[in-house]
């Protein structure tokens, strides 16, 4: 299984996009941030996404949604 190494790769698989949509579902719903102006003479962190296939303990691909 290939894993993308950047949006661009994420952007042209469907399984992969509907996957980082159900992330920031998941996010949102558990009310994990807020968006806001950062104060001034501050420098916000940086934040990334990391692609990585989850594996059952039978070495299957863990799907959290039907195809």
């Amino acid at each position: 299984m290939h894993e993308p190494e950047s949006y661009a790769e994420v952007a042209k698989d469907a399984n992969w996009s509907c996957a980082m949509e159900e992330e920031m579902q998941a996010l949102d719903a558990n009310v994990t941030w807020d968006l806001v102006d950062p104060p001034q003479h501050y420098k916000p962190i940086g934040c990334k996404w990391v692609y990585k296939t989850k594996y059952n303990t039978d070495s299957s691909i863990n799907r959290t949604r039907p195809d």
